[in-house]
């Protein structure tokens, strides 16, 4: 990133060249707009000079309140180097530590020379060692500096609250739980979702039983065909009917058992994996034709939640004929 962005006059906290727009750009931009509570991501951030190879001497925050190049603008303007380090910067003489500059030319202005007594009187106890930099984190500037911290300071005071049913489930491929994540938002492109952003759809009707428009509540509650599918399932998991009237009603499914905490994990994969189901088939007869059957679907469901429960969770030891007959038999 340095190597495109870099260069004199394309650096604030985060290089950016302004000729080139993309991902970069628009990362750096949305960081440097953020604040919370009155503060951006680079008032939080700050170094803890040692050999002081990896803190840049006029654009981190290292010494004082402020960055330096801020603090002192004629002096950073007369500087050859704009992205030199602290250690470029303070030089042992053999007695002390000193401020070496590397100016374009001689103090010349009243502001300069005002600017280089500051220097003077902001640097002098500074000093270098041989560790390495740190850097720190927070409003007190005590907090290591991690990906964590950051996540969580950009979610505060941004994050809204949503009310989502859907619990991500570990064993379950995250191809599987992205699917479930948006087909509860309905951001999955059903038919009605496609016309909605203007797509050409000359038919919008359910592609499995043609008798409604396709949407996320039809396709997987309203259903003929996943009506039927969904009626196997009840019967297989011995939870009954499975009543849904909306997509949210389906992520609730697992409710209906009171076999404990991991009864229901397993229900609520096999929701998942019927809804995934169901979408695969009809996708399969969009894009090839195909004559999706209800015991096909099934054959699926109960297939694929094996292996993954096999492989992916503590029951390594579950039988297929078992669990052919009821998934909860083991708890």
């Amino acid at each position: 990133m340095e190597a495109v962005h870099g260069g004199r006059g394309r650096w604030g906290f985060l290089p950016l060249n302004l000729r080139f727009k993309g991902s970069w750009f628009s990362l750096v931009k949305e960081v440097e707009k953020r604040q919370v509570n009155g503060k951006s991501f680079f008032d939080l951030l700050s170094a803890k000079v040692r050999n002081g190879l990896t803190v840049k001497f006029w654009s981190d925050n290292w010494v004082g309140l402020t960055v330096l190049k801020d603090r002192w603008p004629k002096l950073y303007c007369l500087e050859k180097d704009k992205q030199c380090v602290v250690a470029d910067r303070l030089i042992w003489d053999g007695s002390m530590w000193r401020f070496t500059p590397n100016w374009k030319h001689g103090l010349s202005t009243v502001e300069e020379i005002s600017e280089m007594q500051d220097v003077d009187f902001l640097l002098n106890n500074s000093s270098l060692s041989s560790e390495v930099d740190r850097w720190f984190w927070g409003e007190d500037g005590n907090e290591p500096m991690s990906v964590a911290s950051v996540k969580k300071w950009i979610r505060k005071g941004t994050e809204v609250l949503r009310d989502h049913s859907m619990i991500w489930e570990s064993w379950v491929p995250n191809k599987v739980n992205l699917f479930i994540w948006r087909a509860e938002m309905d951001r999955i492109p059903t038919k009605e979702a496609l016309i909605r952003i203007h797509v050409n759809i000359q038919d919008d009707s359910c592609a499995l039983c043609n008798s409604a428009t396709e949407n996320v509540m039809h396709l997987f509650t309203g259903c003929y065909f996943a009506c039927g599918v969904w009626s196997a399932v009840g019967i297989w998991c011995d939870i009954g009917p499975v009543m849904a009237f909306d997509f949210i009603d389906l992520l609730h499914v697992q409710d209906q058992s009171h076999r404990g905490k991991w009864a229901q994990k397993i229900i609520r994969v096999i929701v998942y994996i019927t809804c995934w189901v169901v979408w695969k088939l009809r996708n399969e007869r969009i894009f090839q034709g195909a004559n999706p059957k209800v015991v096909d679907a099934v054959a699926r469901i109960k297939s694929w939640p094996f292996l993954w429960l096999k492989n992916r969770s503590k029951y390594t030891c579950i039988e297929w004929k078992d669990w052919g007959r009821n998934p909860l038999y083991m708890l």
